[in-house]
Formats: C-alpha cells, sequence, structure tokens
C-alpha cells in the first residue's frame, strides 16, 4: 500500500483520472490510491461495489445547494468500519452522520504543483476541478489494517436472499491508475435490487373526542399527493425487496382503534399500499402520532403528525396544522436483538408507556396501565431514599442491598406489564447488553429488579443497560485525543471533594487533559462552544429537581464582581453549544461525575435535562449521576470505566465491569450512573 505521509518532490509516473486527463507531475506525498462514492449511495450498494474497489482511501462527495461538493476523507479501513452495521437500505450520508463542520479540507491540483512545500494539514482530498483526484494522509491513518473481506461482507448486503455483487459490476473502464469512482454517473452493468418508494400518511387536521376517523399510511413506488383538506408528509426511501412493518404509535391525546402494526408489506412487488387505521381523539388539545415504516426491528423512516383534538366540530381554517417528516436515523441491525424503544403516550391527565421489544426471538408490543397521577411523583421519595443512603457494616450494606432489590422490583412490576415481566426473568441470563431508548430521563431504568423464583435476580443497571433518544444516531466510535480532553473541577472553599484531585491527575495521565480554569461559566461555555473537544469532564457538585428545569445545575466557580445567578451550567446554555469539531465530525465523550448530574424535567411538551441537551448537540457517550453519589465510590466507578474503555472493551461492556467494581461498597452508586451511547461503541485514543 503507498504511504502517503514521506516524500517531497514530484512523481514523473503518467497520472490519469477518470474522465481522461493525463498528469504528467503528482507531488509524492498525495496518495492516488482513492475510491470515490456519492452521499446518496446506499450503504447495501457500497458494500457490494467495494468488492471491486482498489483504493486504499475512500472519499466521499456530498452536494450542496448551489451545485458544489463537500468531501469527506476515510481509510478504506476506517469506512468499512463505520458503515458496516448501519444496514443497507440507507445512504451513506445517513450512515456517516454527514455535515458541512465534519467534511475535510479540499485542496486543489494547481496550488500544490505550484508550490514546493507540503500544505501543513494531516489530511486533505486533491481535486481537479471537481473531481477527487488524490489525498494527503497522515502517515498513521494510513498504515491502518484492513478487515478480512469475509468480514466486511457479514452485513445485510449479503445476507440469503440478497445479492452478491456480481464480477462485472464495475467495468474496466472505470478504473484508471488505482483510483476507482462509483456511485456517481458512472455506467454500471448491473445494479443492485434496489427500489425508491414513496412513504406517505395523511389524516384530517380536526378530529372530535370519541368520534374515530381513518389515517391512511400508502406504500407506492408512483409519486403521491396529500389530499386537499387533510395533513400528511411524504418521504422516498430506497429499499430491498424484503418485509416491511408499518406501526403507529399514537403519543398525546389519541389512540388506535383496532390494530396498529401491519407486517409483512412487500412494496417492491406490488405497484401500491394502501393501509387504513383507525384514530380516536380521547382529550382536547394538540395531538401527535407517529408512523414508522420498519424493516423488521430497524427503523427506516418516522412521520409525524400533529392534528388538533377539539369538543366539537370546527373548520379547517382553525386548527393548527401541526406535522412533519423526521426521518428517524436508522439504529444499526446488529444490535437490535437487545432492545427496548419506550414510547410515553399521553391522552389527558392520563399517561402510559408502551414497549416496543426487540429480544431473540421476541419482537412485539406492550403497554403499561395508566397513570392517573405523575408518575415522578412516585420516583422522586426513591430517589431521595438513596441520596441520603449509606452503610457502614456488612449488616448495613446487606440491609440497603435488599432495599434496592425491594423499590427496584416495585418499580418494575409498576412500569412493565405481566407478560412483559415474565419474558425478562426467562431472557434474564441471556442478556448481556440491553439499549433502552427513552423519553423519560428521570425514571432511574437502571434500578428496575428483575425477581427470579429460583434464583438470583438482576437489576436492570446489571444487564448492560445504556440509554439512547429517539430520532437520534449514535455513533460506533468515539476518538479522545491529545490537547482535546478537558476537565473542569470548580474549587468549593470549605466543600472541596476529597477524590477530586484524584480524578483529576488520572485524566491527565489517560488522556493527557487539561482543566478548564478558572472554572467559571464563561469559561467552561467557551470551551463547549469551540466544537474542538472529544472529551468534558466534569468533576464537582451538582443539583437538580423532576420538577423544576431552571434548577438542573452543574455548580461552578464565581468570578469576582459577578453576580451569583450568572455562576452555574444549566441545560438551557448547554443547548446553544455545538460538539462536533470541523476535523473529522468527532462526538465528544461528556462525563458529568456530579450529584444528579443527569436529572432532568418534563418541561413544556419533551424530556429536558443534561443528557438530553449534550446529546442533541452531538455527544457520543454521555455519562451521569442521577442521584447523590458518594466521593470515593464515584472516583473508583469513573476510573474503572475509563481503564476499561481504553483497554477495547465497548460502552455495554465497561459499564458492566465499572458497576460491578463497586457493587459492594457502601452505598447505591454503582446504580447512581445512567450512560447514553450505542452498547457496541468503542473509545480511541492516540497513543501518549
Amino acid at each position: 500500500m503507498p504511504n502517503p505521509g514521506h516524500g517531497s518532490g514530484l512523481l514523473k509516473k503518467q497520472f490519469v483520472k477518470p474522465g481522461g486527463m493525463l498528469y504528467q507531475e503528482m507531488p509524492s506525498y498525495v496518495s492516488r490510491s482513492i475510491t470515490v462514492f456519492d452521499a446518496s449511495l446506499l450503504v447495501g450498494e457500497a458494500l457490494l461495489l467495494l468488492q471491486n474497489a482498489t483504493g486504499d482511501f475512500i472519499v466521499v462527495r456530498r452536494m450542496k445547494r448551489d451545485g458544489s461538493y463537500y468531501f469527506y476523507l476515510y481509510t478504506l479501513y476506517e469506512f468499512k468500519q463505520r458503515i458496516r452495521y448501519s444496514g443497507g437500505v440507507i445512504s451513506l450520508e445517513d450512515a456517516l452522520n454527514l455535515h458541512e463542520y465534519t467534511a475535510t479540507q479540499a485542496l486543489h491540483l494547481q496550488a500544490l504543483q505550484d508550490s514546493a512545500q507540503k500544505p501543513d494539514l494531516k489530511s486533505a482530498v486533491i481535486l481537479d476541478g471537481t473531481q477527487p483526484v488524490g489525498v494527503i494522509a497522515d502517515e498513521n491513518q494510513s498504515m491502518l489494517y484492513d478487515l478480512p473481506s469475509q468480514e466486511l461482507f457479514r452485513s445485510t448486503a449479503t445476507k440469503p436472499g440478497k445479492r452478491s455483487a456480481p464480477d462485472d459490476l464495475v467495468t474496466s473502464t472505470d478504473r484508471f491508475d488505482s483510483i476507482t469512482h462509483l456511485g456517481g454517473g458512472i455506467k454500471q452493468e448491473r445494479k443492485p435490487d434496489f427500489t425508491s418508494i414513496h412513504f406517505q400518511a395523511e389524516m384530517p387536521p380536526t378530529l372530535e373526542v370519541g368520534k374515530t376517523e381513518t389515517l391512511s399510511v400508502i406504500l407506492s413506488k408512483e409519486e403521491l399527493q396529500i389530499a386537499v383538506g387533510f395533513i400528511g408528509d411524504s418521504k422516498t426511501v430506497k429499499v430491498v425487496d424484503t418485509a416491511l412493518t408499518i406501526r403507529v404509535i399514537p403519543k398525546r391525546n389519541l389512540e388506535i382503534v383496532g390494530d396498529s402494526t401491519v407486517p409483512d408489506l412487500h412494496p417492491v412487488s406490488e405497484d401500491t399500499i394502501p393501509l387504513f387505521f383507525g384514530v380516536r381523539g380521547t382529550h382536547a388539545g394538540q395531538g401527535e402520532i407517529w408512523i414508522v415504516l420498519c424493516q423488521g426491528a430497524l427503523p427506516l423512516s418516522t412521520i409525524i403528525l400533529k392534528p388538533e383534538i377539539v369538543q366539537k366540530e370546527c373548520s379547517t381554517d382553525d386548527v393548527i396544522r401541526g406535522g412533519g417528516i423526521v426521518m428517524h436515523d436508522p439504529k444499526q441491525v446488529y444490535m437490535v436483538k437487545n432492545q427496548i424503544q419506550i414510547h410515553t403516550v399521553i391522552n389527558g391527565s392520563s399517561k402510559r408507556y408502551r414497549y416496543t421489544v426487540n429480544l431473540p426471538d421476541i419482537d412485539k408490543e406492550f403497554y403499561s396501565r395508566d397513570f392517573q397521577a405523575d408518575i415522578l411523583s412516585r420516583i422522586t421519595p426513591i430517589v431521595e431514599k438513596f441520596d441520603a443512603a449509606i452503610a457502614i457494616s456488612s449488616i448495613e450494606r446487606a440491609l440497603l442491598m435488599e432495599e434496592l432489590e425491594a423499590e427496584g422490583n416495585r418499580l418494575f412490576k409498576e412500569l412493565f406489564p405481566d407478560d412483559l415481566q415474565q419474558i425478562f426473568r426467562e431472557k434474564l441470563d441471556t442478556i448481556d447488553h440491553l439499549k433502552l431508548y427513552c423519553e423519560e430521563p428521570c425514571i432511574p431504568w437502571e434500578l428496575l429488579y428483575i425477581d427470579k423464583p429460583g434464583s438470583d435476580g438482576k437489576f436492570f443497571g446489571e444487564l448492560g443497560l445504556i440509554r439512547w433518544i429517539h430520532l437520534h444516531a449514535a455513533p460506533l466510535k468515539v476518538k479522545i485525543r491529545r490537547q482535546k480532553a478537558k476537565f473542569v473541577a470548580p474549587r468549593y472553599p470549605g466543600r472541596n471533594l476529597n477524590k477530586v484531585q484524584d480524578e483529576c491527575e488520572m485524566l491527565q495521565v489517560l488522556f493527557s487533559a487539561e482543566p478548564v480554569s478558572p472554572a467559571t461559566r464563561m469559561e467552561v461555555v467557551q470551551a463547549l462552544k469551540g466544537g474542538d473537544i472529544d472529551l468534558f469532564h466534569f468533576a464537582g457538585h451538582g443539583s437538580g429537581s423532576s420538577n423544576d428545569y431552571s434548577s438542573c445545575v452543574l455548580e461552578l466557580e464565581l468570578p469576582d464582581g459577578v453576580d451569583a445567578a450568572y455562576k452555574n451550567l444549566t441545560p438551557a446554555i448547554v443547548s446553544m453549544c455545538t460538539l462536533c469539531g470541523t476535523d473529522g465530525g468527532n462526538r465528544p465523550m461528556i462525563v458529568l461525575n456530579a450529584c444528579r448530574s443527569d436529572k432532568g424535567s418534563s418541561f413544556l411538551t419533551s424530556a429536558t435535562g443534561f443528557a438530553q441537551e449534550f446529546l442533541k448537540c452531538g455527544a457520543g457517550i454521555f455519562v451521569g449521576t442521577q442521584w447523590a453519589v458518594e466521593d470515593e465510590a464515584a472516583a473508583r466507578f469513573i476510573k474503572e470505566l475509563y481503564t476499561e474503555l481504553l483497554s477495547g472493551k465497548t460502552v455495554a461492556q465497561a459499564i458492566r465491569v465499572a458497576r460491578a467494581s463497586i457493587r459492594q461498597m457502601k452505598d447505591a452508586t454503582f446504580l447512581a450512573y445512567a450512560v447514553y451511547a450505542d452498547p457496541f461503541t468503542q473509545v480511541e485514543t492516540e497513543s501518549l
């Protein structure tokens, strides 16, 4: 494989790019061994085409609105790793999470030929006009090993019933001196079996309480129009000829009359599939309903409609025509086997939870019972109990564990219906990770305790429970690079935490982390808004309330002469930050090792809190506490977590080890941490 990191001067070997221009001179630090993909190409198509690709580097190009392009550079190994579990029916743009701020810098070839010096850049895409003709890559990056071909194609692209790549998929005329240009206008003799279908949902803009109306869902190869006087949206989705499922999820003030799920749909082999669902308003006010198109358990696209629910008939001119299409970020196929998607369903003052459960041999939906009162009012006393809980002797620790198991089992039975409880009892010994999509950050899901007659039960936290939020995608890799790891350790005169200094020293040793100093709000916000941070670690005091959004804070230092109102960091301030940098779009790791740093509240119409705001701003991993944690246990937990991640463990594996390491300590800290990520996310660091 060519090593583009060394050398200077010019190569005299002739170089030809697709399209025919001849280059007599090319700087030797430029690698010409590239494969070019368009961002609109489906992952399945890319996997098939990679069997014929010869480049050591992958360049993905994404068109801007003005017709120019963004470019994204990957090693072949990195590219395969990023897309191999994404599922075959989503675009590279979605699978790679491409954004303007993650684009690789582009340089024109003429500028390189006119300069005798190598540009001071770790990576760049070299262009002739708008055509990529080479790349500059970091030496270490260029030497990354490749995956065996049999590993690459353990994907949806070559599962039974899917087509493998034909030998003549890319013709010999498409290749010129190690450059392969795929997915963007190159003539191919045969294309994989992907078909564009139109996914549309529509319904009346106004529903009367108690009256059933029709929600129409159509899958068609022909473009569709929303009926006059209706609200609705449509989306074009590329699919393979496999069974699809429509799931209808009533979210607010609505209920489904009849079936809410229709499986075994084949829109590729049928011209049009019309589906009709009975929808009934339950309480006056804003309604909300989600219509999800799935391939098995994998959500492909989601339409959200928001009709108005009224007590009596009114004209459409008086209603709120809310609604819109949201492309649900597809979740990796390999992790769907242990997954629960939890949706909050509200009808008037009544609330219940809808569980879409995907476990081995289980693909089913369940509903909790109705909660007439605020469920959070039941959670608060439990959290407050463990805020103050401390056990010194072995007898006290045993009693504390009994308390934890009893309260956790009560929550398990209160939140989950009987048949779902039984499924978890039967599957208890086979679950080594569990991804949970949730909207209620205040519910301590980790504390739920599964009782199993005749044997020891387990807390959800001990199952490798990892949370995530709906309508966002989690990365599979998070990098922590030198000079991009920051920690905040405020000084609290008379209230300093004993183990914080050890924690800071650990961060400096493991990551060459640098302190944000002084630890004031201005400095912290500046660090977060810079968009150039891989690890943000807070070690200090925090507080929050389950019913007061404004009280959720991380306590910082107060500069002289500044009013105390401007002292602390809040979720609202975090929401204004951008966490992804411009040099590769790395999704950072956020660790808030503070009392109640993960506490959120139901504010307006959506769940809020530090976890949600950091994730929406681009974080790839979030770790935070749900109740008061003991200083020594907190420091030990975080040390174990970092150590396991740096040893190559996935997040799910690392969190299980970290929890087990402090389980026998004197408080409930081992269950206090909420972790948001993909269970299979791994952390990479630079050699120190």
